[in-house]
């Protein structure tokens, strides 16, 4: 059986992280909003980590 792809996307703030899953049918769901520190990122990932392949890209923002 072929292994489904989702996207994750994270919005990179000072303080937050805003979090959104893209499902390989089309589906965008927001996970909400967890702390820009280290644990926080650490629970997402094992969080994530149990529904199978992820994928990610990267953007670069304003430094402003």
């Amino acid at each position: 059986m072929k292994e489904k792809v989702r996207f994750l996307g994270l919005d990179v703030h000072a303080e937050t992280i805003a979090v959104a899953v893209a499902e390989a049918d089309g589906e965008v769901r927001s996970l909400g909003t967890i702390a820009n520190r280290a644990e926080s990122v650490r629970k997402l990932v094992k969080k994530l980590g149990a529904g199978g392949k992820f994928a990610g890209g990267g953007a670069a923002g304003s430094a402003a």
